[in-house]
């Protein structure tokens, strides 16, 4: 290593895995801070403390890996795993000793191409390592339940595709290959489901992060999770999936009004009996309004996905009005319904859009649209 100036410095981190030792970098604290971010926590610019260190790409050191037997995760799970002995950690550590044996498996095949020998790290060993990482925590570990890790691990990785282009970074020759993306392709043979774009690895992380409540769907879980709900939504706007990022957000709005509607209902009912103190007066407002509270983390993302739905679908559904534009709103949803518009859509418009209000209409279950 030079002695140039630079935004990290190396740490020898012992491997939980294998007790191996690899020098890994670690980025300094207070050298950068992210300055404009995408929806989706991807940061465009960042503030440097100097100008010196701008060529150095944050996103390309949060990961450590270790080139002994091939594990690679977030640094803080080199340390909690160097003091744990779970069972879990067992059958992680198993699989990977023993595909690390395996001349013909994925990890033989990365290490020899991660290169932590120089003055900084390349975008190719970057990559490397966080596919290292995917391969650890998802394929040879499939029963692993942190559904937050995984979904951060797939969503760096599609960020790593959008540096690549941010960056301008250009195609080259790599390991015998004409392309780095040709080596990667090539990885399929050791890994079937390897993400090889951007929107394999935004899906994947959209999943994982609404899996983190899907599974166990509770108002008190969701509200705990906001962020993350609010994150795999958006990551479902980015593939036009408007259907997973509507059922999402809509499920926690829906829990949390039919929570705030049974509150009312007890205020009422108590007064009408004259059942009602102060004091259940008062502890019943403050339920209320910490539910108004928590859920105004979520409105805005909520009405981001109905408008982004609706504009979607809009240029098909100006068409079909301007073609039946005196018929009532019942035989335009029809021809909504005939054109395959999402019965979600209809439902959206019927609320908002006084020409496909229908009078008297009973709202159907929000459930319904999922069975």
């Amino acid at each position: 290593m030079t002695d140039k100036k630079l935004p990290f410095y190396r740490k020898e981190v012992e491997c939980p895995v294998c007790g191996g030792v690899t020098e890994n970098f670690v980025f300094k604290t207070k050298v950068v801070i992210p300055r404009e971010v995408e929806p989706d926590n991807y940061v465009i610019t960042y503030q440097w403390i100097d100008k010196g260190y701008k060529k150095y790409p944050p996103a390309f050191y949060v990961l450590w890996v270790c080139k002994s037997c091939g594990y690679a995760d977030f640094p803080e799970y080199f340390q909690v795993f160097n003091k744990s002995h779970t069972y879990e950690f067992t059958i992680l550590k198993k699989a990977i000793l023993k595909d690390k044996k395996d001349k013909k498996s994925l990890i033989p095949e990365i290490i020899k191409c991660i290169d932590l020998d120089g003055d900084e790290i390349s975008f190719e060993t970057s990559m490397n390592i966080h596919l290292l990482a995917l391969y650890c925590n998802v394929k040879l570990y499939p029963d692993n339940d942190n559904f937050e890790k995984i979904g951060r691990l797939y969503l760096r990785n599609a960020w790593l595709f959008r540096d690549f282009k941010r960056l301008g970074l250009k195609d080259k020759e790599y390991n015998g290959y004409k392309t780095y993306w040709e080596y990667i392709k090539s990885l399929r043979n050791f890994w079937t489901e390897i993400p090889v774009d951007e929107e394999s690895n935004i899906s994947k992380a959209a999943y994982f992060f609404s899996s983190i409540i899907m599974q166990d769907f509770s108002y008190e879980k969701a509200v705990k999770n906001i962020k993350f709900i609010c994150l795999s939504a958006e990551l479902f706007l980015r593939l036009n999936d408007f259907k997973s990022a509507y059922k999402i957000i809509h499920g926690v709005v829906k829990l949390g009004f039919d929570m705030r509607r049974e509150i009312n209902e007890t205020l009422q009912n108590k007064r009408k009996n004259s059942e009602l103190t102060r004091q259940e007066e008062r502890i019943l407002f403050s339920r209320s309004d910490r539910i108004s509270r928590e859920l105004s983390g979520i409105h805005d993302k909520y009405r981001e996905v109905k408008d982004k739905w609706i504009n979607f679908y809009m240029p098909q559904i100006e068409e079909i009005i301007k073609e039946n534009q005196w018929s009532t709103p019942q035989v335009l949803i029809t021809k909504l319904e005939e054109a395959n518009i999402p019965s979600e859509v209809i439902y959206i418009l019927k609320s908002t859009d006084s020409r496909f209000r229908v009078e008297d209409e009973e709202k159907p279950h929000f459930w319904e649209f999922w069975k």
